[in-house]
């Protein structure tokens, strides 16, 4: 994991071509549990991804891209909307 995992952090996939969200914004986690609860920022669509997949940064710490995963893009989001507008 490596970094802090908060609720209202957005993270981007690392995989050109994701199977699952491409943004997602974190709505709930509780520090050390194995999943963070998230809705994707393009549908509002709820989902459940693990802490593991989730990156502070797109690069590996050899320096290579990661090509899977989520990596943070924004820290905190102030003035969210309804998840309904997402």
């Amino acid at each position: 994991m490596g970094h802090t995992i908060q609720p209202r952090q957005v993270y981007q996939a690392c995989c050109p071509f994701p199977l699952g969200p491409a943004t997602l914004f974190i709505s709930a986690y509780e520090p050390g549990a194995p999943v963070a609860e998230a809705v994707d920022a393009n549908t509002g669509a709820a989902c459940v991804v693990y802490a593991d997949d989730l990156h502070a940064t797109p690069l590996t710490p050899t320096g290579d891209s990661r090509l899977d995963g989520y990596a943070l893009i924004r820290r905190h989001v102030d003035n969210v909307p309804p998840l309904a507008a997402w």
